[in-house]
């Protein structure tokens, strides 16, 4: 998108925001939220808008979310400064008391004047005390930060801007939910997005499968009532998501586009345009074209829980590839040669749906002599990259198993 372009539609757009991104303002200190809803959703306010489904994932989810940071970001913490202690006594006291033990026999060696000795061990009885203090003095700091996000459950100010800023749209009835359903399975069969990921992952039931769907749908009613473009902001992105296109950049989490199918649908259906972004690109342009000034810190904060997504997806896919060549290395051991028996192997697929194998057989340097990568076998089979992921650990899940 031009500069130009990005700068009109931010004069003129609706900011839609799904519940992702609004549950994450929660993995902000609240004084750096109580900035972004002055500094930014103030300026806007007039513009802010959520679907009623968005509203229903938000109120489901808001208590579990508020309590994230604490077993996400404090518990880790908390365990690092009581093992600081341990860790001394360990490595430090215990080994001097060692060294006094051993030198201590005047008889025979080694031998050592024992008082440098022991005013080393009282140094460090003394340094371990107050490392104690100290260490009381932070646990003390991170438990009064637990209490404050507690706190928010019973006043919560994400909550309050919610609805002191945004719109929020009107509930549909069940029978536009099951015409959503009935649409849905088509469009999912096609891998015609938003949110056909829900369905290929199997986490999902009833009309949970097709959330994203209603929220589109409810997205493109108001866009036709409301007769301006829309801006969707959107944090719960993963490869091959089913809502956009990220920057392929090397660990960037950015959004690059929305899907262009999306594009078009809503363009014809109420003439508008239609973009996207993630919270902390929203954040950062919002300082370029609202001239608001969120630092810089708080946008990357955001970034690093984005790309946190990123990550475990990546070291599933690690932990996948580890659990591969245990099942490997079991049929090498089994095998009456040097080499892999193929017809083991072959064998031991037979325990997999014929979709599964294949996706091992394609993916594996050991079945063929040139393996596809995630992305080719998501185009050989018409299938979202995320649906071949859950099927490949689904697979070898299995192969441990038996």
């Amino acid at each position: 998108m031009s500069d130009h372009k990005e700068e009109t539609l931010w004069k003129n757009s609706i900011f839609v925001f799904d519940s992702s991104a609004l549950l994450d303002f929660y993995f902000l200190p609240k004084s750096k939220r109580s900035e972004i809803f002055t500094d930014v959703l103030e300026k806007i306010k007039n513009r802010l808008w959520i679907p009623s489904q968005v509203e229903y994932e938000y109120l489901k989810n808001r208590e579990s979310v508020i309590s994230k940071p604490i077993s996400e970001k404090y518990e880790p913490l908390k365990n690092i400064v009581k093992s600081i202690i341990n860790n001394y006594e360990k490595e430090i006291i215990n080994k001097i008391i060692a060294i006094q033990n051993a030198t201590k026999n005047g008889d025979k060696h080694p031998h050592l004047n024992q008082e440098n000795i022991d005013d080393f061990i009282t140094k460090s009885n003394e340094f371990k005390n107050n490392i104690n203090l100290s260490s009381n003095l932070i646990l003390k700091d991170i438990q009064e930060a637990e209490k404050n996000i507690e706190e928010c459950k019973a006043d919560d100010d994400v909550f309050n801007a919610i609805n002191t800023y945004f719109n929020v749209g009107d509930e549909i009835s069940f029978e536009e939910i099951i015409k959503i359903v009935e649409e849905g399975k088509l469009r999912y069969e096609f891998k015609i997005p938003p949110g056909y990921g829900d369905f290929d992952s199997g986490q999902k039931i009833g009309t949970q499968i097709f959330a994203d769907l209603i929220i589109w749908k409810q997205i493109l009613t108001f866009s036709k009532e409301e007769k301006r473009p829309i801006i969707f902001i959107l944090n719960d992105i993963k490869k091959g998501n089913d809502w956009c296109y990220l920057d392929d950049k090397p660990h960037d989490d950015r959004i690059k586009a929305p899907r262009e199918e999306l594009i078009k649908e809503i363009k014809d259906y109420s003439g508008i345009d239609f973009w996207m972004y993630n919270l902390p690109q929203f954040l950062y342009y919002a300082n370029k074209y609202l001239k608001s000034q969120i630092e810089e810190d708080v946008i990357k904060n955001l970034t690093t829980n984005i790309q946190k997504n990123i990550e475990e997806e990546e070291e599933e896919e690690e932990e996948i590839d580890e659990n591969l060549m245990i099942f490997i290395n079991d049929l090498n051991r089994k095998s009456t040669t040097k080499k892999i028996d193929l017809q083991l192997v072959e064998d031991t697929l037979q325990k997999l749906t014929p979709r599964e194998a294949d996706i091992l057989r394609l993916n594996s340097p050991h079945f063929t002599g040139y393996p596809m990568d995630i992305q080719e076998i998501a185009e050989t089979f018409d299938i979202s990259e995320y649906f071949i992921r859950k099927m490949r650990r689904t697979a070898v899940q299995k192969l441990l198993k038996n």
